[in-house]
Protein backbone atom coordinates (compact mmCIF):
# COMPACT_ATOMS: atom_id res chain seq x y z
CA UNK A 1 0.00 0.00 0.00
CA UNK A 2 2.89 2.43 1.07
CA UNK A 3 4.84 1.54 -1.93
CA UNK A 4 1.84 2.19 -4.80
CA UNK A 5 1.17 5.64 -2.58
CA UNK A 6 5.15 6.80 -2.92
CA UNK A 7 4.93 5.92 -6.85
CA UNK A 8 1.63 8.27 -7.19
CA UNK A 9 3.77 11.04 -5.09
CA UNK A 10 6.76 10.43 -7.70
CA UNK A 11 4.54 10.95 -10.74
CA UNK A 12 2.85 13.89 -9.37
CA UNK A 13 6.38 15.42 -8.74
CA UNK A 14 7.51 14.06 -12.25
CA UNK A 15 4.30 15.61 -13.62
CA UNK A 16 5.42 18.82 -11.88
CA UNK A 17 8.64 19.28 -13.39
CA UNK A 18 7.16 18.12 -16.70
CA UNK A 19 4.83 21.12 -16.67
CA UNK A 20 7.17 23.36 -15.83
CA UNK A 21 9.84 22.66 -18.31
CA UNK A 22 6.66 22.67 -20.88
CA UNK A 23 6.30 25.76 -19.67
CA UNK A 24 10.00 27.22 -19.84
CA UNK A 25 9.44 25.67 -23.75
CA UNK A 26 6.27 28.36 -24.61
CA UNK A 27 7.54 31.16 -22.62
CA UNK A 28 9.07 34.48 -23.81
CA UNK A 29 11.24 37.18 -22.55
CA UNK A 30 11.64 37.75 -18.84
CA UNK A 31 9.08 34.74 -17.83
CA UNK A 32 11.88 32.35 -19.45
CA UNK A 33 14.12 33.09 -16.23
CA UNK A 34 11.25 33.33 -13.76
CA UNK A 35 10.16 29.97 -14.62
CA UNK A 36 13.68 28.65 -14.52
CA UNK A 37 14.27 30.07 -11.46
CA UNK A 38 11.25 28.92 -9.56
CA UNK A 39 12.37 25.40 -11.08
CA UNK A 40 15.19 25.35 -9.26
CA UNK A 41 13.67 26.64 -6.07
CA UNK A 42 11.16 24.11 -6.30
CA UNK A 43 13.92 21.33 -6.97
CA UNK A 44 15.27 22.53 -3.86
CA UNK A 45 11.97 22.24 -1.76
CA UNK A 46 11.99 18.41 -2.57
CA UNK A 47 15.50 17.35 -2.64
CA UNK A 48 16.76 19.07 0.55
CA UNK A 49 13.15 18.49 2.07
CA UNK A 50 13.50 22.03 2.73
CA UNK A 51 10.72 24.44 3.68
CA UNK A 52 10.10 27.14 0.91
CA UNK A 53 10.94 29.63 3.76
CA UNK A 54 14.10 27.88 3.88
CA UNK A 55 14.75 28.20 0.48
CA UNK A 56 13.93 31.82 -0.34
CA UNK A 57 16.48 32.58 3.10
CA UNK A 58 19.15 31.05 1.31
CA UNK A 59 22.14 33.11 0.00
CA UNK A 60 24.69 32.87 -2.75
CA UNK A 61 27.40 31.95 0.14
CA UNK A 62 25.20 29.27 1.42
CA UNK A 63 26.04 26.95 -2.08
CA UNK A 64 29.55 25.59 -1.94
CA UNK A 65 31.08 23.18 -4.23
CA UNK A 66 32.38 20.66 -2.39
CA UNK A 67 33.91 18.53 -5.40
CA UNK A 68 33.19 16.99 -8.47
CA UNK A 69 29.45 17.23 -9.14
CA UNK A 70 29.09 17.53 -5.44
CA UNK A 71 27.36 20.81 -3.66
CA UNK A 72 26.59 21.69 -0.23
CA UNK A 73 23.64 23.88 0.89
CA UNK A 74 23.56 25.25 4.03
CA UNK A 75 20.36 24.94 5.49
CA UNK A 76 19.57 27.44 8.53
CA UNK A 77 16.55 26.91 11.16
CA UNK A 78 15.15 28.00 14.39
CA UNK A 79 16.23 26.26 17.54
CA UNK A 80 13.67 24.51 19.59
CA UNK A 81 13.35 27.69 21.57
CA UNK A 82 14.67 31.20 21.60
CA UNK A 83 17.86 30.61 23.64
CA UNK A 84 18.78 27.72 21.59
CA UNK A 85 19.54 30.13 18.69
CA UNK A 86 19.60 29.38 14.67
CA UNK A 87 20.65 25.86 13.76
CA UNK A 88 23.02 25.13 10.48
CA UNK A 89 22.54 21.90 8.88
CA UNK A 90 24.28 21.15 5.92
CA UNK A 91 22.71 18.88 3.06
CA UNK A 92 24.45 17.59 -0.27
CA UNK A 93 22.95 17.66 -3.91
CA UNK A 94 24.76 15.22 -6.05
CA UNK A 95 25.05 15.41 -9.61
CA UNK A 96 22.42 16.65 -11.87
CA UNK A 97 20.75 18.49 -9.33
CA UNK A 98 24.47 19.56 -8.07
CA UNK A 99 24.83 20.70 -12.05
CA UNK A 100 21.48 21.92 -12.04
CA UNK A 101 22.46 24.39 -9.37
CA UNK A 102 25.51 25.89 -10.88
CA UNK A 103 24.03 26.24 -14.09
CA UNK A 104 21.18 28.48 -12.24
CA UNK A 105 24.29 30.47 -10.48
CA UNK A 106 25.88 30.88 -14.01
CA UNK A 107 23.01 31.81 -15.63
CA UNK A 108 20.00 33.01 -14.38
CA UNK A 109 20.65 34.74 -11.28
CA UNK A 110 22.70 37.21 -13.38
CA UNK A 111 19.82 38.28 -15.30
CA UNK A 112 17.70 39.21 -11.97
CA UNK A 113 20.85 40.19 -9.94
CA UNK A 114 21.24 43.15 -13.34
CA UNK A 115 17.70 44.48 -12.16
CA UNK A 116 18.61 45.10 -8.75
CA UNK A 117 18.97 48.79 -7.44
CA UNK A 118 21.08 47.38 -4.39
CA UNK A 119 23.71 44.70 -4.53
CA UNK A 120 21.69 41.44 -3.05
CA UNK A 121 23.74 38.51 -1.66
CA UNK A 122 19.79 36.28 -1.64
CA UNK A 123 20.13 32.98 -4.06
CA UNK A 124 16.83 33.71 -5.33
CA UNK A 125 15.97 37.14 -6.55
CA UNK A 126 12.26 38.57 -7.80
CA UNK A 127 11.96 40.48 -10.88
CA UNK A 128 13.19 43.60 -9.41
CA UNK A 129 16.69 42.37 -8.23
CA UNK A 130 15.60 41.69 -4.56
CA UNK A 131 14.96 39.07 -2.48
CA UNK A 132 12.42 36.58 -3.90
CA UNK A 133 9.56 36.51 -1.24
CA UNK A 134 7.94 33.41 0.07
CA UNK A 135 4.38 34.50 -1.10
CA UNK A 136 5.81 35.38 -4.51
CA UNK A 137 7.28 31.36 -4.47
CA UNK A 138 4.23 29.98 -3.47
CA UNK A 139 1.92 32.22 -5.63
CA UNK A 140 3.87 30.85 -8.86
CA UNK A 141 4.04 27.27 -7.17
CA UNK A 142 -0.04 27.55 -7.52
CA UNK A 143 0.03 28.48 -11.28
CA UNK A 144 2.01 26.25 -12.12
CA UNK A 145 0.10 23.36 -10.13
CA UNK A 146 -2.51 24.48 -11.60
CA UNK A 147 -1.19 24.13 -15.52
CA UNK A 148 -0.28 20.64 -14.39
CA UNK A 149 -3.56 19.95 -13.36
CA UNK A 150 -2.78 19.27 -9.75
CA UNK A 151 -4.43 22.39 -8.24
CA UNK A 152 -6.57 21.36 -5.05
CA UNK A 153 -4.53 17.90 -4.71
CA UNK A 154 -1.91 16.47 -2.87
CA UNK A 155 0.56 19.78 -2.69
CA UNK A 156 1.23 22.83 -1.47
CA UNK A 157 5.07 23.78 -0.80
CA UNK A 158 5.38 22.03 1.94
CA UNK A 159 3.75 19.11 0.58
CA UNK A 160 6.49 19.39 -1.71
CA UNK A 161 9.40 19.79 1.17
CA UNK A 162 7.60 16.39 2.94
CA UNK A 163 7.17 13.98 0.40
CA UNK A 164 11.06 14.57 -0.97
CA UNK A 165 11.49 14.22 2.97
CA UNK A 166 9.50 11.01 2.90
CA UNK A 167 11.37 9.35 -0.81
CA UNK A 168 14.45 10.45 0.72
CA UNK A 169 13.94 8.30 3.75
CA UNK A 170 12.25 5.15 1.32
CA UNK A 171 13.71 5.34 -2.05
CA UNK A 172 17.57 4.85 -2.02
CA UNK A 173 17.61 6.61 -6.44
CA UNK A 174 16.39 10.17 -6.67
CA UNK A 175 18.26 10.60 -10.01
CA UNK A 176 15.10 10.10 -11.91
CA UNK A 177 13.50 13.20 -10.31
CA UNK A 178 17.02 14.86 -10.30
CA UNK A 179 16.74 14.49 -14.29
CA UNK A 180 13.74 16.27 -14.63
CA UNK A 181 14.55 18.78 -12.83
CA UNK A 182 18.14 19.54 -14.80
CA UNK A 183 18.53 21.93 -17.53
CA UNK A 184 17.76 20.05 -20.84
CA UNK A 185 20.86 19.84 -22.88
CA UNK A 186 19.31 21.86 -25.68
CA UNK A 187 18.31 25.08 -24.15
CA UNK A 188 15.47 26.04 -26.70
CA UNK A 189 13.82 22.99 -24.81
CA UNK A 190 14.05 24.92 -21.11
Amino acid sequence: METTKLVKERKTIERLFDTINRMISKAKGSEVYALKRDKTALYLVYALSATARQVVSLKVDDVKPVRCRITSVALMSKGEDAASGTKVRYVAVFGDGAALLEWYLRKVRPYFARKAVKKSDALFLSSEGRRLSLGELQRRFVEITGQAGLDGRLYTLDGLCYAGMHHRRRLTDLSQMVKRSREPANPAQG
